[in-house]
C-alpha cells in the first residue's frame, strides 16, 4: 500500500469504534478502490480481534449503467436478506426507500458479529447512475445514526462536498500515486529485503513502475512492475548469499 498510512488509521478508527463509517475520495487512478484489498488483507491475517463479515458492492461488477434499486437489491442479497418486492408502477426512489426499510427491519442484531460494507466506485458516472449515489448517501446516513447495528461502512468515490452531513463520518482524501511516494515505498521494500538501492537506481525504477501504469488499469500494471522489482531485488540478495 503507497502512502496509505491514513488509510490504515482510518480503518482502525472504524475496527475500534471510534467511527462507524469511512468516506474515500480522490481522483481516478489514485486508489480509493484498494481500500477492499486493504481490509481483505486485515480479514485473512486475523488482524481485526473478533468475528467479522464483509460485504463489497462495486460498480465494476456491472457492464452498464447501475441504478440506485439494483445497488440496494444487491447489497441486501450479500448480506443474506430477502427482499420480496413485486413489480410496480411505482418511482424508483419510492422502491428504494422499501428497500432501504426492509433492510433495516430484517437486519441482524446482537449475534456478536461486527459487519463491512464496502461501496466501491460510485464516482464512476460510466457505471453508476445518480440514485446510485443516492443510496450510499442514505446508507452513510443509516450507518451513522446505528440503524445498522454493529457495522462499519466504507464508501469510495464520494466528492466531499456532496454529502450534507459529516459530523459522524470520518473523511479519507487521497492523492493520485506520484514519483514521491512510489520512491519512498521502493526505499521501504529494499530495505526490507535488505537490498542496497542507489539514488540513480532508485530513480529509474520509480521512473520504470510509474511509466507501468498508462491510461487503463493503472495501478493494477503498477502493482505487476512494483512485484517484478521486488522480486528482481530478492534474487539478487539470495545470490550475494
Amino acid at each position: 500500500m503507497i502512502d496509505r498510512t491514513q488509510l490504515r488509521c482510518g480503518l482502525r478508527d472504524l475496527a475500534t469504534g471510534q467511527y462507524r463509517v469511512l468516506v474515500i475520495s480522490g481522483a481516478t487512478g489514485s486508489g480509493k478502490s484498494h481500500s477492499w484489498r486493504l481490509l481483505d488483507h486485515l480479514h485473512i491475517t486475523g488482524t481485526l480481534s473478533g468475528i467479522h463479515s464483509f460485504v463489497r458492492v462495486t460498480t465494476q461488477e456491472w457492464s452498464y449503467k447501475v441504478t440506485g434499486e439494483e445497488v440496494a437489491l444487491t447489497l441486501a442479497d450479500r448480506l443474506g436478506l430477502r427482499i420480496d418486492l413485486m413489480p410496480s408502477g411505482e418511482l424508483e426512489e419510492a422502491r428504494i426507500r422499501k428497500i432501504l426499510s426492509r433492510i433495516v427491519g430484517g437486519y441482524p442484531k446482537n449475534d456478536g458479529i461486527t459487519r463491512w460494507i464496502v461501496l466501491d466506485g460510485l464516482d464512476d458516472r460510466r457505471r453508476a447512475e445518480n440514485s446510485a449515489r443516492d443510496v450510499g448517501k442514505q446508507l452513510i446516513t443509516m450507518v451513522a445514526g446505528n440503524q445498522l447495528p454493529q457495522t462499519r461502512l466504507v464508501v469510495t468515490g464520494f466528492d466531499i462536498l456532496d454529502i450534507p452531513d459529516l459530523k459522524d463520518a470520518l473523511l479519507e482524501e487521497i492523492p493520485v500515486i506520484d514519483d514521491r511516494q512510489v520512491s519512498a515505498f521502493l526505499r521501504d521494500v529494499a530495505a526490507h529485503i535488505g537490498h542496497k538501492v542507489s539514488d540513480q537506481e532508485l530513480e529509474t525504477c520509480v521512473d520504470g513502475v510509474l511509466g507501468a501504469g498508462g491510461n487503463t488499469d493503472r495501478l493494477s500494471r503498477m502493482e505487476d512492475a512494483v512485484l517484478r522489482l521486488a522480486r528482481e531485488w530478492a534474487e539478487e540478495v539470495r545470490d550475494d548469499d
